[in-house]
């Protein structure tokens, strides 16, 4: 009889605690973040992290952000590897999805795919399967890379597939952070020496962030977000404070 008693109070809590989790759970917003290396987290031995690390620390109470970006991938590989599955597998409110630095031709067969092609492609893929989950995906153009010609004006060669984006978003009516554009304005006016601070500390790296300069960026997908998808945007705290104004303090 005792036995039977302990057995329906396990039970009972049991089912307390499966009720309380449900509830959590129901509170909780999920965002997933899809990407490359300028998206992912904090480098474990150098100065370097992608937006993706700093966003989290804008998040408010209540938001749980999985970053699944990773150095190396593409919009093909990203999903030939599997790391696509396990971004949907956590069930996520919103998915961030930005590729295009590794698509780029002279990457290998398995990363590389054709802006105004494959890339498209991919993109419309995401958000289908985005979609079937009941996630709300938006497209963020990628991120500029910091080169400069001789005569001080950027070199971008990013742009077919910050333009591809635009194209897929705007024909699946997609919400899009136009990173791209924003960057190059906003490294363009820094100027060679001013760009060459987002530089990971002891390197000439003209792709990735320091831990600073990831801050950075991050704020600059805010502040497109507050634009674009301001319901995306009141998620996270702080956001008036990225501000290219408060920046320059």
């Amino acid at each position: 009889m005792r036995s039977k008693n302990r057995t329906r109070i396990l039970l009972s809590i049991f089912s307390l605690l499966l009720i309380l989790q449900t509830s959590l759970r129901g509170e909780e917003t999920i965002i997933c973040l899809a990407g490359d290396s300028t998206v992912t987290g904090r480098s474990a031995n150098r100065d370097q992290a992608g937006w993706g690390w700093a966003l989290q620390k804008y998040a408010k109470p209540g938001i749980t952000i999985y970053n699944e970006a990773k150095g190396g991938r593409s919009s093909r590989s990203f999903r030939t590897e599997g790391l696509w599955d396990t971004t949907l597998a956590h069930e996520p409110d919103w998915i961030l999805i930005q590729f295009g630095h590794n698509d780029q031709k002279g990457k290998g067969p398995e990363r590389e795919s054709a802006a105004e092609t494959d890339y498209r492609d991919h993109l419309r893929q995401y958000i289908e399967d985005a979609r079937a989950i009941g996630a709300q995906p938006i497209l963020i153009t990628p991120v500029c890379r910091r080169h400069f010609r001789e005569d001080g004006s950027l070199r971008d060669t990013l742009e077919p597939y910050a333009e591809a984006v635009r194209i897929v978003a705007e024909e699946n009516d997609v919400p899009y952070l136009d990173l791209h554009e924003y960057s190059v304005t906003m490294i363009q006016e820094m100027g060679p020496e001013g760009a060459a601070e987002f530089s990971p500390a002891g390197t000439s790296d003209r792709t990735h962030f320091s831990l600073e300069a990831s801050q950075k960026v991050a704020g600059w997908v805010l502040i497109l977000a507050q634009e674009k998808v301001p319901e995306f945007a009141e998620l996270f705290e702080n956001v008036d404070s990225t501000s290219p104004t408060h920046r320059s303090e």
